[in-house]
C-alpha cells in the first residue's frame, strides 16, 4: 500500500515488532502469527496483533492506541503478512478481530485499500448463514462491498 510504514523488527519465525508514534506517545505493538491447521493445499496461519503489554509478556489485541495512525499500522500488519506469506512457509493467513466492531474496523481498512490489497492477495470473507433447525453454517466468498464478514483470510497472488 502507499501509506508509509513503521519499520519492524522480526524477532523470532513467527513474531515481529513495531512501534507506533503519535499523540499518546510510543507505543509498541506486536504481530503473532502461528500455525493453526491447513486446508487443502494451505496451511493456515493465525495472524494477531496489538499492543505489548511488557510486564504480563502478552499481547493485548483489545487495546485501542488512539495514537491516530490506525491506517499505517493496518498497513504495516499487512506487510509483515506479504512478507510472512513470501516465505517458505507460505499457506494463508487468517485474521479476526477481538470484538465484532474490531472485525469491522478491519473490514473498513481493507475496503479503503482494496485495489492495493488485491494487487498482492486474494482476499475471502466469512460469512455464517443461519439456517433454521440446523447449526450455522461457515462459508468463505470474494469479499463484497456492503457486505459484513466475520474472519478474513488472505492468500498470496501467484
Amino acid at each position: 500500500m502507499n501509506i508509509e510504514k513503521y519499520t519492524t523488527s522480526k524477532l523470532d519465525e513467527y513474531t515481529y515488532q513495531f512501534n507506533s508514534f503519535g499523540p499518546k506517545g510510543i507505543i509498541e505493538l506486536r504481530v503473532v502469527i502461528s500455525e493453526f491447521f491447513g486446508e487443502d493445499a494451505y496451511q493456515g496461519y493465525n495472524l494477531a496483533f496489538g499492543v505489548w503489554d511488557d510486564d504480563l509478556k502478552v499481547i493485548n489485541d483489545t487495546a485501542d492506541t488512539r495514537n491516530g495512525d490506525m491506517d499505517q499500522i493496518l498497513a504495516t500488519v499487512a506487510e509483515i503478512a506479504l512478507v510472512f506469506l513470501d516465505s517458505p512457509s507460505g499457506g494463508y493467513i487468517y485474521a479476526e478481530g477481538s470484538n465484532l466492531a474490531r472485525t469491522r474496523k478491519y473490514q473498513m481498512g481493507i475496503s479503503k485499500y482494496f485495489s492495493e490489497i488485491r494487487a498482492h492477495f486474494n482476499v475471502k470473507g466469512l460469512i455464517i448463514n443461519s439456517v433454521q433447525n440446523e447449526s450455522d453454517r461457515f462459508e468463505w466468498e470474494d469479499i463484497r462491498s456492503g457486505k459484513n464478514y466475520r474472519a478474513f483470510a488472505l492468500f498470496k497472488n501467484d
